[in-house]
């Protein structure tokens, strides 16, 4: 039934929920699957709005969220307005699509939705339907048009060279490093995964990655900006990151754009790493775009250190116990948070409150938990993509024998808090974080 138009934001929410969804139902696409034609001729209808602004455009298996939200905050702190497009979201669908760090209002949402509305029923009648991420991609890059945004700071939604994001023209771009994840999609290694990334790679344009020289990852990268003429800056060689002895306190090392000494809000030394990255990234825009190069250094300084990234390690209550919300889903994060709550809280009692998807590398998350855990309770998560609660219990015994399983969300928060631990850390999925947080939040304040 066709669509004329939204009379209010629960119509278009609604309209958005009634479409393919890959987010939530990864099995129903196979990669050969995946194509950028449906969604480029859509873009292309609505008069390709994503080429009236500059771009930079951000893949990796860990870090780009933050990578994202860091040089956005950067972008608006030196007077540019700033469109900032990230996925999946933890509380609401319009936190996905913000403006010099505002979601977009009901108001604003509803408005887009129509002014798309005709060019999504068209292609529908045609046969050619777009997607939930499709349609959001298409409905951020025509309200940026819309507003006259100076720059768009674009995370990549999976992967990289077929994402829907991928049809835009980017100033520069970022691989923050490669990992096992979506693996049913991207590839079973993480070569694979790496080619799938490198797509996003333009010719001439800056390429920026913290990836670590192993498992031939590097080298894909490297590959892939050789050919594309792109110049590439590698963490380690270009730019480096040094835990100063205050916690969250880091020296930056940008090489020829100087040291910078900064203090972040979210915890965890890959948190440097991610600011040092959006930082290289501003730099290289400024490079090329003379409005950036006078933006004074410590405005920038504190523009990274007031950026706060929701449910990344993030701190909701001090205690006792504290409370933690971390949307780690994959090895690399999980590991990331292991080393993180071992640095940060030495000799602490750790309790996790953990539920994975099933398209997650569950053993390589319940084996790093487990290397700092002294409680595990496994939870349940109310979507199709989830595991069961009896699988994840078998896999997180595997790790940590002691694990329990409750499957009552708020019951195993509580739970945690009663086992006596220091720190309770809710993890392991952006869905059982946005569950829970509101009522971690409220707990806090208890």
């Amino acid at each position: 039934m066709s669509q004329e138009v939204f009379r209010s934001p629960a119509e278009a929410y609604a309209y958005l929920d009634r479409q393919i969804n890959f987010e939530k139902s990864l099995h129903l696409v196979a990669r050969n699957e995946i194509k950028l034609s449906r969604v480029r001729d859509a873009l292309a209808h609505l008069g390709n709005p994503q080429d009236s602004y500059k771009i930079a455009h951000v893949t990796g298996t860990k870090g780009k969220g933050s990578v994202c939200a860091y040089l956005a905050s950067l972008l608006t702190a030196s007077g540019m307005k700033t469109g900032l497009y990230t996925s999946p979201h933890v509380l609401g669908l319009r936190e996905r699509i913000k403006l010099d760090g505002d979601e977009v209002d009901e108001p604003r949402f509803l408005g887009a939705m129509n002014d798309i509305l005709p060019t999504l029923e068209k292609f529908a009648a045609d046969g050619r339907a777009l997607t939930y991420f499709e349609i959001l991609t298409a409905l951020a890059f025509h309200w940026y048009r819309k507003e006259d945004v100076d720059y768009a700071v674009i995370e990549v939604g999976i992967g990289g060279k077929l994402d829907a994001t991928n049809l835009v023209k980017p100033s520069v771009t970022a691989i923050t490093n490669v990992g096992l994840d979506h693996t049913k999609i991207l590839g079973e290694t993480v070569l694979e995964i790496a080619r799938d990334k490198v797509g996003i790679i333009k010719p001439g344009i800056p390429v920026v990655t913290a990836q670590a020289e192993e498992s031939g990852v590097l080298e894909i990268i490297e590959a892939a900006s050789i050919a594309a003429g792109a110049r590439l800056y590698k963490l380690g060689t270009d730019f480096s990151v040094r835990s100063e002895l205050r916690a969250h306190c880091f020296e930056l090392d940008l090489g020829p754009y100087g040291v910078s000494k900064i203090e972040l809000r979210n915890l965890g030394f890959h948190q440097g790493v991610n600011a040092a990255t959006a930082l290289l990234m501003f730099r290289l825009l400024a490079g090329r775009n003379p409005e950036l190069a006078s933006t004074a250094e410590p405005l920038l300084l504190r523009a990274l250190s007031e950026t706060a990234v929701p449910g990344r390690i993030e701190i909701l209550a001090n205690g006792p116990p504290v409370l933690i919300a971390d949307v780690c889903h994959n090895e690399p994060s999980s590991l990331a948070l292991a080393n993180t709550l071992r640095s940060e809280f030495p000799g602490r009692r750790v309790a996790f409150v953990v539920s994975v998807l099933k398209d997650k590398d569950v053993g390589g998350i319940f084996r790093n938990l487990a290397k700092v855990a002294d409680s595990i309770i496994v939870t349940k998560i109310a979507d199709e993509r989830a595991f069961d609660v009896e699988t994840l219990i078998a896999t997180a015994k595997a790790h940590f024998p002691a694990s329990i399983a409750v499957e009552d969300q708020k019951l195993a928060v509580r739970r945690a808090i009663d086992s006596g631990a220091d720190i309770v850390v809710v993890c392991g999925s952006f869905y059982l974080v946005g569950a829970l947080y509101e009522f971690l939040r409220t707990i806090s304040q208890e």
